[in-house]
């Protein structure tokens, strides 16, 4: 069993310059905020989460106050094709509004080259 645990601050960078789009509509709002993941690997199950806050830092619109949960659950199977199960919940904290799309995922391992390496036959996946 293996579990890690890692944080590190978020810094968004304006690259929006639609007023009609984007949490960071008015062009001039700066945010930043905390950042982890934590995971877990129980063989063949990887789970953890990732998760996000960030708040307006500067500029002209104080309306920036968002936070993101994504938490991941994965499968992988002997011949390595994997199966995921996840969430990507973004809540705005001004607009008190939540989404949360669920996504699935396959993922088979394929190989794509095989070459000789000191006599031993390899698979490049």
């Amino acid at each position: 069993m293996c579990g890690q645990r890692r944080q590190r601050p978020e810094l968004p960078l304006q690259t929006n310059d639609d007023q009609n789009i984007g949490p960071l509509d008015d062009g001039d709002t700066w945010g930043a905020g905390p950042s982890a993941v934590a995971l877990k690997l129980v063989s063949p199950w990887t789970f953890g989460a990732l998760v996000n806050q960030v708040t307006d830092i500067a500029g002209d619109n104080d309306h920036l106050n968002t936070s993101f949960i994504q938490p991941f659950l994965v499968y992988t199977t002997a011949s390595a094709t994997s199966f995921a199960l996840n969430t990507e919940t973004t809540y705005d904290g001004d607009a008190k509004e939540t989404a949360m799309p669920i996504n699935r995922q396959v993922n088979p391992s394929i190989s794509c080259c095989c070459f000789r390496n000191s006599g031993v036959r390899q698979a490049v996946v």
